[in-house]
C-alpha cells in the first residue's frame, strides 16, 4: 500500500455489463488481402502516409534524447517518485 489514502477505506461499485450486440458478425477477409503490407509495400507505404498515420507514428514515437528532461521525465525514463520532484507513489 502507497500510504496515499492513510487510514480512509476505499469502495469501487462493480458491475458486471451484458455483451454489447454487434451490428453483423466478425468475418475473416478474403485470403488475397491478407498480409497486404507485404504483398504491396509501396502500396501499403502510401496509404499509410495519405491516412495521416505515418504523421501520427513519426510525432508519437519519435526518438527522445534521454538529456532532455520534462519535469521529472527524461527521455523514456522515470524517476522514483520522492519528496523533492511533487511525485506521490501511488502503487
Amino acid at each position: 500500500a502507497s500510504g496515499l489514502f492513510k487510514d480512509q477505506e476505499l469502495y469501487a461499485d462493480v458491475q458486471v455489463l451484458p455483451p454489447r450486440q454487434l451490428a453483423s458478425a466478425w468475418e475473416l477477409g478474403p485470403e488475397g488481402d491478407q498480409d497486404w503490407y507485404k504483398k504491396q509495400p509501396d502500396a501499403f507505404m502510401k496509404a499509410f502516409a495519405k491516412s495521416g498515420r505515418k504523421d501520427f507514428f513519426e510525432r508519437a514515437y519519435r526518438p527522445i534524447k534521454t538529456t532532455a528532461c520534462e519535469g521529472s521525465v527524461c527521455g523514456f525514463v522515470y524517476f522514483p517518485c520522492s519528496d523533492d520532484n511533487g511525485c506521490v507513489a501511488v502503487m
